[in-house]
């Protein structure tokens, strides 16, 4: 028997002992294995992959007897897997609370706009002012939000019904990555286009400027800096 079937036999009873496991997994990391507020049991939806995985495990380390025989087996765990991850790579970025499954270093690899506020052309122009008192108010609870943790945690889980351990995971992994200017770099942005423009396939990638404008963001900021306004809990 070669070395390398035995490393593929031990690898199975791995990741097949990993899979019966995740429901205490997901209770002890839950922001790497699950996806959902609460206990792991308070999710129906959870609590069917549960099943599924344990199944699969079970059966990956009964195919650790005869890797050869279970080909097939082995192919879809490896290819689903493969599918799963990717759609949870997707999902990671889409909402804080599931950036645990990553593996990646999000804050140091990689950077983007990550959440902005979108208005039309033709609001701006005809009612500037008002989108300048909704920024200012906007700006005004980030600044609270990036000082006062105690105070903002609270806050969050009034909209997000959610207990108070994925609040804070929320904030904690939401707060490193918030620039302390209020705005996203030139540089950044062009890249965040480039990068968009390469995934659909579109080229040359389109003038950053026609996407992103943060001249009221920093307008706001010069006059918070003027006044001397601050925060106070």
């Amino acid at each position: 028997m070669s070395q390398r079937y035995t490393l593929l036999q031990i690898a199975l009873v791995l990741f097949g002992a990993t899979s019966c496991l995740v429901y205490p997994l997901a209770i002890v990391w839950p922001s790497g294995w699950a996806w959902h507020a609460g206990a792991p049991a308070a999710s129906q939806y959870f609590m069917m992959i549960v099943g599924i995985y344990a199944t699969l495990g079970i059966f990956l380390i009964l195919a650790a007897r005869d890797p050869a025989a279970n080909r097939s087996l082995i192919w879809f765990t490896v290819w689903s897997s493969l599918v799963h991850a990717a759609i949870m790579a997707v999902q990671s970025f889409a909402s804080p609370m599931h950036e645990g499954h990553m593996l990646g270093d999000a804050e140091k690899e990689i950077r983007f706009a990550y959440v902005g506020l979108a208005v039309s052309s033709r609001l701006l122009a005809r009612n500037p002012a008002l989108v300048e008192r909704f920024l200012r108010g906007v700006i005004k609870g980030r600044e609270y939000a990036r000082r006062y943790r105690e105070q903002t945690i609270p806050m969050i889980g009034k909209y997000t019904q959610r207990k108070r351990e994925f609040n804070e995971l929320d904030y904690d992994t939401t707060l490193p990555v918030m620039t302390a200017e209020g705005w996203v770099p030139d540089e950044v942005l062009k890249e965040d286009v480039a990068v968009r423009a390469e995934l659909v396939n579109v080229s040359p990638p389109a003038d950053f400027a026609k996407f992103f404008d943060y001249s009221i963001v920093k307008k706001i900021y010069r006059e918070i800096k003027t006044s001397g306004w601050k925060p106070t809990p």
